[in-house]
């Protein structure tokens, strides 16, 4: 424990020292021109990345810094240094792209490029077999050994991918660039140059270019011509490539090398020289079918890497250690997930929203059956979140309230708030039973507020919706029909007037009349609530309904609909102030929450279990933090 603390301490540093030291640079560039002067003054930069890894004890944040760190950002800084490479761009960048490009597995794309562009469903099934490739090791011992070192590297080539992709999926997010991928589907590789040139780690390719082979490819031509300085070039560059993988294994294994990592990239060097050879002799006059030469091409790759690459992993122990340290990260979260039941908000989301959203689907209706169709990440976001995008305001519902945006103090208050009503269960013996019960009620719609409310500020950075707030103010209600209608989780409501509300008044209407058929719909709906209210609750305590809630919402139900009925006659005639009418209605539904849905909430002890589970998750949040020295 004390040794991975002192390592995480380590990382933090490194972290810190690698932002500095950029920033530095960054200045460097802006007051220094290009040439011998500012690379000497970036040369201490380079030699501390250098340096870095080396005090790293993790076989992950050891490889990647020095990948990262030791080869991406010196590579890129040597470029800089003469106004070359990514850093040097014009217009000069600001510092926060200048950093994230530096230091990130990144390259910014000059010209919109259709084929690079992925599907979702292409990364979403990625990532579900990179999570069945990490229970590989429980099923080790029923494959053959040769299998399973295949498996690993697909492993590596997937947590690569997906790394490097959640990584320039944040800066794409934030600054709003546009970048190129970081693999290109490797395994559809035809020739050894389509595999190390255009689909094999771009961003390593991104850099060896301008710093390795167009240099030596230029200083050659004037010698040799330019298509043998092109063979010369690639010589060259492998090595090169080869010294700084060798680098990044002394870093993991703290062992010398033996140099089979840079003979590896040597023979591919090699290889793909007599490639190139071949192709500039035979011209475009005869290929291999693509059937043949891609599965030689990937043959020889892993042939050639479970020949010279695999031992340098085998003697650092990289996959065991791997697996270990994933299992030492993956723990703490597990222990945390088996205590936290997650029961009201799962089957609130699932068992209820997301089931009717499907029902109206199945029929063509709801927030799913939108035109133009989604695409497969909104729909996923849609069917899943509480969330519902906004539409154009219609003339319908010009009275309705606004319920819009709403101001960043309005959910710091609400979150401070939120966070000293947790601290009450240290006074609670100081407070009268039934004032601690409405601040139980208080503390239920504050966490579905906040909680409602990040899902959808994701969701709203993530794809781009303008989305409608989960709540509007519901204490500010000023009678049942303000509260259920246009405050109190308006995304169950969304849900509810089309799958249930509307189909009961249209089946109404014709025996009834139009006024009359809204009673029965209203009625029917808060019927329906109930009951899924009570799935709610059985889900929670695993105890059988005593209908209490069931009742709680028929009541209200009922009372809404004398409500509507008194409007209708009434109509604009009289109504009650706000000063009285906003109390009144508040009054009601606490009272009425206290007479039938508290009983259900104290069966299972929610607020006690709650404030367990919270108390938990802000153990093991407590326990992070310290990890990681972020005090």
């Amino acid at each position: 424990r004390i040794m991975e603390n002192e390592m995480m301490r380590n990382f933090a540093k490194i972290c810190i020292s690698v932002f500095i030291s950029t920033c530095y640079s960054y200045t460097v560039g802006r007051v220094i021109s290009k040439g011998t002067t500012r690379l000497f003054c970036l040369l201490p930069v380079i030699f501390l990345f250098l340096y870095l890894p080396l005090d790293l004890s993790s076989i992950n944040l050891s490889g990647f810094t020095s990948f990262l760190v030791s080869w991406l950002v010196n590579f890129k800084l040597l470029l800089f240094a003469f106004g070359k490479g990514p850093l040097s761009s014009e217009p000069s960048p600001s510092l926060a792209r200048f950093v994230a490009v530096a230091c990130l597995p990144i390259k910014i794309k000059q010209k919109p490029s259709p084929k690079h562009s992925k599907s979702t469903l292409n990364y979403v099934t990625k990532a579900m077999l990179f999570a069945v490739l990490l229970c590989m090791p429980a099923y080790g011992g029923y494959m053959h050994p040769k299998i399973i070192y295949m498996l690993y590297f697909l492993i590596i080539y997937l947590e690569l991918e997906i790394l490097f992709s959640l990584l320039a999926a944040l800066v794409r997010v934030h600054l709003g660039l546009d970048l190129e991928p970081p693999f290109n589907e490797p395994y559809l590789s035809t020739s050894l140059q389509d595999f190390w040139g255009r689909r094999w780690n771009l961003m390593v390719t991104s850099i060896l270019r301008p710093s390795v082979y167009e240099p030596i490819h230029n200083l050659a031509t004037a010698s040799i011509g330019s298509k043998q300085a092109q063979i010369l070039a690639v010589l060259a560059t492998f090595p090169v490539s080869g010294l700084m993988h060798e680098f990044m294994f002394y870093c993991m294994g703290h062992e010398w090398p033996t140099w089979e990592v840079t003979s590896f990239f040597c023979l591919h060097g090699l290889c793909l020289a007599v490639e190139i050879s071949l192709k500039k002799v035979v011209g475009g006059r005869w290929h291999l079918p693509w059937l043949i030469s891609g599965p030689l091409s990937i043959g020889f790759v892993i042939a050639s890497a479970y020949w010279l690459f695999l031992p340098s992993l085998d003697r650092c122990k990289a996959f065991e250690r791997g697996f270990e340290e994933l299992d030492a990260l993956l723990r703490p979260i597990e222990n945390v997930r088996q205590r936290l039941s997650w029961n009201l908000i799962e089957k609130h989301m699932v068992s209820w929203l997301l089931n009717f959203k499907i029902l109206l689907f199945a029929f063509g209706k709801g927030p799913l059956s939108s035109e133009p169709s989604l695409s497969l990440a909104c729909f996923a976001a849609v069917a899943c979140l509480p969330i519902k995008i906004k539409q154009n305001p219609s003339p319908n519902h010009r009275k309705k309230p606004d319920v819009g945006k709403k101001s960043a103090l309005n959910y710091v208050i609400k979150t401070i708030l939120f966070a000293v009503l947790l601290g009450m269960p240290a006074y609670s013996s100081y407070l009268h039973p039934k004032i601690i019960s409405v601040l139980y009620f208080l503390i239920i719609y504050l966490e579905l507020e906040i909680l409602f409310s990040i899902l959808a500020a994701l969701v709203r950075v993530q794809l781009g919706f303008d989305l409608e707030p989960p709540f509007n103010e519901p204490y500010l209600s000023t009678s049942l029909q303000d509260f259920w209608g246009r405050r109190w989780n308006l995304m169950v409501t969304s849900i509810l007037r089309p799958s249930v509300y509307e189909p009961m008044r249209k089946l109404a209407t014709p025996s009834i009349g139009s006024k009359q058929a809204q009673i029965p719909a209203v009625l029917g709906t808060f019927l329906v609530s109930g009951l899924m209210h009570e799935f709610i609750f059985y889900c929670m305590a695993h105890e059988w309904p005593t209908w209490e809630i069931t009742s709680f919402f028929c009541l209200h139900g009922l009372c809404l609909a004398v409500e509507i009925a008194v409007k209708t006659v009434v109509g604009d005639r009289w109504k009650l102030p706000w000063l009285i009418s906003g109390p009144l209605s508040m009054g009601f539904v606490i009272a009425s929450a206290y007479w039938l849905f508290l009983p259900s909430l104290n069966r299972c002890k929610a607020f006690e279990r709650g404030f367990e589970e919270l108390d938990a998750l802000l153990m093991f949040a407590k326990n992070v933090r310290q990890h990681l020295l972020f005090l």
